[in-house]
């Protein structure tokens, strides 16, 4: 059983590396074949060597052992060391609920003042605890008889030690794989690996963006060294490379396991092509949208590709002893009655370390003369040093999300607290687990207390100098988390073994500008911690500025309640936030908008401007408008349930200003100054600064709009919106570029709904409905790219470049495109035309069906390339039972959904590529219906009856695990066009439709057949354009994608598929997230895994 469990978990790593090099890492399925067929490797595959060389040696000891009746002690050692790391691989029953990342909201509310320990409570002692050396004489008299240093102590000993008067705080563990006596000096935490970080001369170069977690950006790079490849991890900017770098080696001083990591104020990244440059672009903009962007220093050309310089980076590499595995369940097996593990949170308390989700733990085994050794380290412990997750009250509740308080303002002087009989730690963490040190004893977070005691101060400021801290944060950490030891040590009673440090409080320093009373006041320090307290208006108008635009207030609720609800509430308010209502007159009336409204944007990360800081947008929109609107609404409703309003036409010029600024108070206190740059308009654009941005638009419009059943108990709207547009936007990008770009975008909307429901004042609660919305449009965008910002201006022929950039930036401002030079700074050129179909229908709140269909037609031009044209169609329809809000599944009970999306050239439509998705998600299913569940998709998505494509004999007996929750099932199957081309040409009629129909309709089903003769039809339209000469690529898109979709596959299976498109032009890859333990899950979608349940692709 155990060989097959390995052979299960080296295939699924197999399945897993596979879908993230298509899915995630965008990469050609030949490319990705080729590096999952790496992970086959018995030697390079962690899992592999996990079994191989660890696991079942141990079972094949312990059986001959067995066998031979010779177990003594040793027995009981095998299983222990077994269990250490099969529990990385089987954990059966780990804490899940049914909120987002299974956070446990009812223990944070339960812990909102920290965790109490009574001092006096009697429990059961850790069960790994042993004499050691320096206490064994005293420990053997009191027990009356010789015991070993290193044999573990039982409860009965340890209770006669306590009636003794021993202090069990001074126990350590025993053998162990998360904690291990240190006295490594600090500055040599990760010395034996420095070999393992590129030195200066080394290139670093760019390998792929990283997908897990949702921290800080973060990518994978690797330096060449002797021939040699040496990979390493590159997390980029905001505060996670000083904090984590700080907490890994605090806790590397304290003994426990942590990966080697290295801050770096600047580092370079070269990427070998303009190919492998574009892909870092896309990836981090998928990911971690402009995230990464703020911390890139400088772009350069190199060689024939790029070279980036990243400030305030933290390095992380994997040496080559060590072979990483799955995070265990942490509170789960006998961790709880392990000291070092009910001791961690006094540790966790310390740093105020936060996020410790399963995912952020790992075990790993280390490769030693003696062999394997397991680890269990910490990762990503950079969420730290910041407030804690306690509060006393709602206000304090609600500081808790501000990112200002994640810094040294926000971290409290002090932490545990001596409070009537009980021990107080003030720590909480949304990622919690209902078994999180129950068992913990007061022994247990004394003996921690002397852990961290034996910290020296000169530790502490060690790693915050290497850790990039500024001087400033520097002293304050400083302070508070000697005041927070200090204070443990009182709390604890060790004065005696560790002398108070005794430093000034951190409210008496004083820098002028920079901090006052202890609180730092100035925001642009060399770490970019953000530092300025936003005002709750900011906070306030920020939630205003998502929910109520300028405009109807009462579409916008509508808008905004109905998505939350998945229903269309609409909340009557009779007025609007341009015209009150009760000023409307019958006869149309000219009128004008004037408007500015100032949104403060303040991002967790921050900008950066020629050496300063600037972390907060200030951006200004400007509006004028002129419109002609219809009154006769109020005349209307006084005869029939009538609403009418028509915006005969509307004109309208906008401007909007983004600027960056370091702090709130200066943004809102910043000049509105339209007024300042419009008489100076090219010379204020010529000298716009970097990340700011400055767009004006005119806006023409139409728009209709009819409502019928005001008062009633029935709605009835229909409406049409037409939007002619044509913003430029002038700005100096993240890099220093200047960038023009130029659109034209014309839109327009027909839409329809009818409902039934209930009126009562002031709201209609809508039971059943249908709407339908129509959507056509057409853009055109080109962005003009002008790199002059980075020219080294230091001969004659860069200064004629610069001069020859400028004239030509002039004369876009001023109107003319006519400058042939102009073409070689096109960086793209796209135009674009489609249309959107959307269908929703509804029940109460509970049970909705959509449908949507896009289809566009794009031209695309980059840097002065061919022209190439692509076409797409996408149809999608989905059912849902319940409310699907992503945050929690309480009220999702079911939901499937089906995708299919075409895409081909237009010189190619015989190329094309059809792409289908298949969901279906259950809210919890226990152990017999999750077999249901697996075997209902072996039926639908197994190549033969012989091979299921999900695998269920690694499934934990049915008793074992009480239920499975959020359970989604995601299908991906890629066609290409070759071989089905060719059947199509080469069946006939009659054997088409056999295949359809055996396909679909089995039995005597009226509807089945109509579908079936449906997809048939489609088919042979199909056939009879591909032999025409010219013919329709949007209509060949749909029917192509109405194929696929009316086969229906989520309840048919894809067989049919293979016999249309041939086996070997089809790939069918999948999983079900829900099975394997993950706390990485949410309800649409899944961060990248290490383990996925993954069917045979």
């Amino acid at each position: 059983m155990i060989k097959s469990e390995r052979d299960y978990f080296v295939s699924n790593l197999y399945e897993t590396t596979l879908m993230e090099q298509i899915e995630l890492q965008m990469g050609k399925p030949s490319n990705a074949l080729d590096e999952a067929q790496e992970e086959l490797d018995d030697k390079k595959n962690d899992y592999a060597v996990a079994f191989n060389e660890y696991l079942i040696p141990r079972l094949e000891e312990l059986s001959e052992l067995i066998n031979r009746n010779r177990c003594e002690n040793r027995c009981d050692e095998l299983v222990d060391e077994f269990l250490i790391v099969y529990s990385s691989f089987y954990s059966p029953n780990r804490y899940r609920n049914l909120i987002r990342l299974d956070a446990n909201i009812s223990r944070v509310l339960e812990n909102r003042y920290g965790y109490f320990f009574d001092i006096e409570e009697e429990k059961v002692e850790a069960n790994n605890l042993i004499p050691g050396t320096e206490y064994l004489r005293y420990i053997q008299d009191c027990l009356g008889f010789e015991i070993s240093s290193e044999q573990f102590l039982t409860q009965e000993q340890l209770v006669q030690l306590k009636g003794c008067g021993f202090d069990l705080s001074l126990l350590d563990p025993g053998k162990s794989y998360f904690w291990k006596p240190s006295q490594t000096p600090i500055e040599e935490s990760f010395l034996n690996y420095q070999d393992y970080f590129p030195k200066e001369g080394e290139e670093l170069e760019f390998k792929e963006v990283k997908f897990s977690g949702k921290g800080s950006p973060k990518i994978k790079a690797r330096f060449k060294r002797n021939g040699e490849k040496f990979n390493v991890k590159v997390k980029i900017g905001g505060r996670e490379p000083h904090t984590e770098n700080f907490s890994a080696r605090l806790a590397k001083r304290l003994g426990l396991f942590q990966d080697p990591t290295e801050y770096r104020e600047e580092i370079e990244v070269y990427f070998k092509d303009n190919d492998d440059f574009n892909k870092f672009l896309q990836n981090m903009q998928r990911k971690y949208a402009d995230m990464a962007d703020n911390f890139i220093k400088k772009i350069e050309d190199y060689k024939e590709g790029k070279k980036i310089t990243i400030r305030y980076a933290s390095l992380e590499v994997t040496p080559d002893d060590l072979h990483k595995l799955g995070g265990p369940d942490i509170f789960g097996w006998d961790h709880k009655n392990r000291r070092e593990f009910r001791s961690i949170i006094l540790w966790m308390g310390f740093l105020n370390l936060n996020d410790m989700k399963n995912t952020n733990w790992r075990m790993q085994l280390r490769r030693t003369p003696e062999g394997l050794r397991p680890e269990l380290s910490m990762q990503d412990v950079g969420f730290s040093l910041g407030k804690s997750f306690t509060f006393d009250d709602v206000l304090e509740a609600a500081e808790m999300q501000f990112q200002d308080l994640r810094n040294a303002n926000g971290f409290e002087p002090e932490f545990v607290f001596k409070r009537e009989g009980s021990i107080n730690v003030k720590w909480n963490d949304f990622i919690s687990y209902d078994r999180v040190f129950e068992t913990t004893t007061y022994f247990d977070l004394k003996w921690m207390a002397r852990k961290i005691a034996a910290i020296s101060l000169d530790d502490i400021a060690y790693a915050l100098e290497v850790s990039g801290f500024a001087e400033v944060e520097q002293e304050i950490y400083l302070r508070k988390l000697a005041s927070r030891r200090d204070g443990m040590v009182e709390v604890f009673g060790l004065e005696d073994e560790f002398p108070l440090f005794n430093l000034p409080s951190y409210a008496e320093l004083e820098v002028p500008g920079v901090v006052e009373s202890g609180v730092i006041v100035e925001t642009s320090v060399d770490s970019l911690t953000p530092y300025t307290n936003t005002p709750a208006i900011v906070h306030l108008g920020a939630f205003l500025n998502r929910v109520i635009e300028v405009g109807n207030i009462n579409t916008r609720l509508q808008l905004s309640i109905g998505s939350a609800f998945g229903g269309n509430l609409e909340y009557n308010i009779p007025f609007n936030l341009v015209e009150n209502e009760n000023f409307s007159v019958f006869l149309a009336r000219p009128g004008v908008e004037v408007g500015l409204v100032r949104e403060i944007k303040n991002s967790r990360f921050l900008e950066y401007d020629e050496g300063g800081d600037q972390k907060i947008y200030a951006i200004d929109h400007y509006t004028i408008g002129f419109t002609t609107q219809s009154g006769i609404t109020g005349e209307l409703s006084r005869f029939l349930p009538v609403e009418l309003n028509a915006k005969v036409s509307h004109f309208k010029i906008k401007f909007d200003h983004y600027r960056p600024y370091s702090n709130v108070n200066q943004a809102l206190k910043a000049p509105a100054n339209l007024a300042d740059i419009l008489p100076r308009m090219k010379d204020y654009i010529l000298n716009i600064k970097r990340n700011e941005y400055l767009t004006y638009s005119y806006e023409t419009g139409l728009d209709l709009s009819l409502k019928v059943g005001h008062g009633q108990h029935y709605r009835v709207e229909a409406g049409q919106e037409r939007v002619k547009s044509t913003p430029i936007t002038f700005s100096r990008n993240r890099f220093g570029e200047f960038e023009i770009f130029q659109e034209k975008i014309q839109q327009r909307e027909n839409y329809v709904s009818l409902s039934l429901g209930i009126d009562i004042p002031l709201f209609y609660i809508p039971i059943l409905g249908v709407e339908y919305s129509f959507l056509n449009y057409q853009s055109q965008s080109k962005l003009y790219a002008f790199p002059f910002s980075s020219s080294q201006l230091d001969d004659a022929i860069s200064q004629d470049y610069l001069a020859t950039d400028i004239s030509l930036i002039e004369d876009l401002i001023d109107g003319n495109y006519n400058n042939p030079l102009l073409e070689s700074k096109v960086k793209y050129n796209l135009s674009a035309e489609g249309s959107r179909f959307a269908r929703r229908s509804f029940f109460t709140f509970l049970l909705t069906g959509e449908l949507e269909e896009v289809f566009t037609k794009t031209n695309a031009t980059y840097q002065g390339d061919e022209t190439n044209v692509f076409y797409r169609y996408y149809v999608s329809d989905a059912d849902t039972f319940g409310i699907n809000n992503g945050f929690s599944a309480h009220a999702l009970w079911s939901r499937d959904k089906s995708s299919v999306e075409v895409q081909f050239k237009d010189e190619e439509p015989d190329d094309f590529v059809i792409i289908l998705n298949n969901y279906n998600f259950k809210q919890q299913l226990n152990g017999a219906e999750i077999r249901n569940f697996i075997s209902a998709q072996n039926y639908l998505y197994s190549e033969n009856s012989d091979e299921d494509f999900f695998i269920t004999d690694i499934l934990p007996p049915a008793d074992e695990v009480n239920d499975y929750k959020k359970v989604m099932s995601h299908i991906r199957v890629f066609l290409y066009a070759d071989k089905f081309l060719e059947n199509l040409d080469r069946l006939m009629d009659g054997e088409l439709n056999l295949i359809i129909e055996r396909h679909m309709a089995r039995g005597i089903n009226p509807f089945r057949e109509m579908k079936a003769r449906r997809v048939y039809n489609y088919l042979r339209t199909i056939r009879t354009i591909l032999r025409q000469e010219s013919f329709s690529k949007r209509r060949f898109a749909s029917l192509l994608a109405h194929v696929v979709k009316g086969l229906n596959t989520q309840d048919y299976g894809v067989q049919i598929l293979s016999e249309l498109f041939g086996r070997d032009h089809m790939f069918v890859m999948g999983e079900i997230y829900g099975i394997l333990p993950s706390f990485s899950y949410t309800q649409d979608g899944t961060s990248v895994a290490r383990r996925r349940f993954a069917g045979r692709s």
